[in-house]
């Protein structure tokens, strides 16, 4: 028993409508009958892929590969893991390959965008972007990460399309916009994650989780928060140094000068106390006025 285009046609529906379960028993019988069809086995591959199974999705894409190693889907799956695992030099040996091989898919070129993007490379983002929407200007990916290069640039004006408009039509525009939320906040650039945020709620807006997301962007980005930088950026490394040079170099100063020490220390009490109670009273003001 082969794959027929029967089965591969409700295959695809089940895909669609994110029933994964369904496709997994719909694949089983074939799957018994003919383990070495290669677009079986890239089938059984994408329909655990699409349930987030990277591990199973993993070896599905070995079995297709070490039977077909030129199987173009089965590489942009692996290059799709690796990217989901973050090992990112490998994901981008494997586009490279592919591009080399076929230089005017606009596919590929997003792709490697989407690599560029997710490693803060954004100048050559951009290029790649630029250049997928010059082989196919309606490409879907390609015009979602033109929207987020652009947020990321600070040219929302110079978007084709906002990210909201292209996050309500696409899940894997969706997918993309939070894993670029992660990287931007990983690497402290909050003003470019708020932008990000704010188009993810305005594509979600009954989303908690877009909502909680903007407003502790807002209050990092706030005016207020400016004298916490240190602690937001350098986190309990910096209080603990904080604390040090503060509790070694008070009581040095006070042989010397114990006034000025007591002057210092108070504003360093006062410090701490607004470090505590300053975050939770923004974001609870945020969340009662709005953005």
């Amino acid at each position: 028993m082969r794959l027929s285009p029967e089965i591969s046609h409700q295959v695809e529906h089940l895909l669609d409508v994110e029933r994964f379960d369904d496709a997994r028993r719909l694949l089983a019988a074939p799957l018994r009958e003919a383990p070495d069809d290669t677009e079986l086995l890239f089938l059984a591959a994408r329909v655990e892929h699409g349930a987030d199974r990277h591990a199973e999705a993993e070896h599905w894409v070995a079995e297709v590969l070490g039977r077909a190693p030129e199987h173009a889907g089965a590489r942009v799956l692996r290059f799709q893991l690796l990217l989901k695992a973050r090992r990112y030099a490998q994901a981008e040996q494997e586009v490279l390959s592919l591009l080399r091989e076929r230089p005017e898919e606009a596919r590929l070129y997003a792709l490697y965008a989407r690599l560029m993007l997710e490693t803060l490379h954004v100048e050559k983002a951009r290029a790649l972007v630029d250049e997928a929407l010059r082989l196919d200007p309606s490409h879907g990916l390609a015009r979602v990460l033109d929207a987020l290069v652009s947020v990321v640039q600070g040219r929302m004006d110079g978007a084709k399309a906002r990210v909201a408009e292209l996050v309500r039509s696409s899940p894997d525009a969706e997918a993309v916009a939070w894993t670029l939320l992660a990287v931007l906040q990983s690497q402290h650039r909050y003003s470019e994650a708020f932008q990000v945020a704010r188009e993810l709620l305005r594509a979600r807006p009954s989303d908690p989780q877009a909502l909680e997301a903007l407003i502790h962007l807002r209050a990092l980005t706030h005016w207020s928060s400016r004298p916490l930088w240190p602690l937001m950026r350098f986190g309990w490394g910096a209080s603990m140094v904080q604390w040090m040079v503060a509790t070694f170099g008070l009581m040095g100063l006070r042989r010397v000068a114990p006034r000025l020490s007591a002057v210092l220390g108070l504003g360093f009490l006062l410090y701490v106390i607004y470090s505590w109670v300053q975050p939770p009273l923004l974001r609870r003001w945020l969340r009662w006025r709005g953005f």
